[in-house]
Parts: structure tokens; sequence; C-alpha cells
């Protein structure tokens, strides 16, 4: 899950972390804009296995953490 996020030319770069569980992905951290968070979790949902895809990415400047 973390190498496809990562190889993503949007979703890489966003101060997230991944958890997997029985095929529900939970990402939490922060995304730097909306199309990092929404794409971040449209790859999440692409990866075989994933049934269920919880988007807890918030919006933000993950350097600042704000």
């Amino acid at each position: 899950m973390r190498i496809k996020l990562s190889g993503d030319s949007i979703a890489k770069g966003a101060g997230f972390t991944v958890d997997c569980k029985n095929g529900v992905v939970t990402l939490s951290g922060v995304a730097e804009n909306e199309r990092q968070r929404d794409r971040a979790a449209a790859v999440a949902k692409k990866v075989k296995g994933v049934k269920q895809v919880v988007n807890n990415l918030t919006l933000g400047d993950r350097k600042s953490g704000k």
C-alpha cells in the first residue's frame, strides 16, 4: 500500500500514515490539499484486497503542522 501511494505523483509527499487490517485501509495525517487527499484514497481503493478506505486525512501544511 505504501509503495503504491509513494509512487503516485500526486499522493506522494503527503504526511500521512496508512493502517491496513482485514481489507480496511485507514489513512490519517495531513495532506497539502484536497486533490492530494482524494488521490490518496483513490489509489488505496485500487489496491487488490482493499474492501474499504477510511480517509481521515486533514488539510494543512504538514511542515508547520497547520
